[in-house]
C-alpha cells in the first residue's frame, strides 16, 4: 500500500487543523463508503448516523427490516449495521434473506443481547461482527473500519 503525505484539513467542530497520515486505500474507502444503518430506536440511529457522517461516511437509515431488505437489494452499500430487534422483519430474517440472495456486504450486528450463544448464532448465520449496546462510538467505528479494510484488501488483491 502506498503512503500518502500528511494531509491537513480544518475540523469544523473545532478551531484546529487535523493531520492524518494514511494510505490511499484507506482514504478511498472512507470517502466512498456507503453505510446502511438498520435501527428502530430513533435516538440511537441518529447518534450513529451523526457520528459516521462526522467521520466521513455516507449513511442511510432504515427503521424496520422490510425497508432494510429493499434498500440493501437496490442500493450500493459497503456495510450494513443491523439491529436484531426490528419491527416487521427482525434482524435475523433480514440477514437470512440477504445472505440467501448472495449478498456479501459486511454485516455488523448492533444489539442489546449480550448472550454468547446469540453472538455465536449471529456469526454463524452470516454476520461479520457483533457489538452489544450500549457501546462506545469509537468501538463501533473500529468494527466498521476493520470490516471495510478487509473488503478493501480483498478488492485490491483480487
Amino acid at each position: 500500500m502506498r503512503k500518502l503525505p500528511c494531509q491537513y484539513w480544518h475540523d469544523r467542530s473545532s478551531q484546529y487543523l487535523v493531520c492524518s497520515f494514511t494510505t490511499f486505500e484507506q482514504v478511498y474507502r472512507r470517502v466512498m463508503s456507503q453505510i446502511l444503518i438498520v435501527e428502530d430506536e430513533a435516538r440511537l440511529a441518529a447518534f450513529v448516523e451523526k457520528g459516521l457522517r462526522k467521520s466521513g461516511f455516507n449513511t442511510l437509515v432504515a427503521a424496520d427490516g422490510e425497508q432494510a431488505v429493499e434498500l440493501a437489494q437496490f442500493g450500493k452499500f459497503d456495510l450494513l449495521l443491523l439491529d436484531l430487534g426490528l419491527p416487521i422483519k427482525d434482524g435475523w430474517q433480514v440477514m437470512r434473506e440477504l445472505r440467501s440472495r448472495g449478498e456479501v456486504l459486511p454485516i455488523i450486528i448492533m444489539t442489546a443481547r449480550d448472550d454468547e450463544r446469540c453472538r455465536a448464532a449471529a456469526l454463524q448465520a452470516g454476520a461479520n461482527d457483533y457489538i452489544t449496546k450500549p457501546f462506545l462510538f469509537n468501538d463501533l467505528l473500529g468494527c466498521i473500519q476493520a470490516q471495510l479494510s478487509i473488503g478493501c484488501k480483498s478488492t485490491t488483491l483480487g
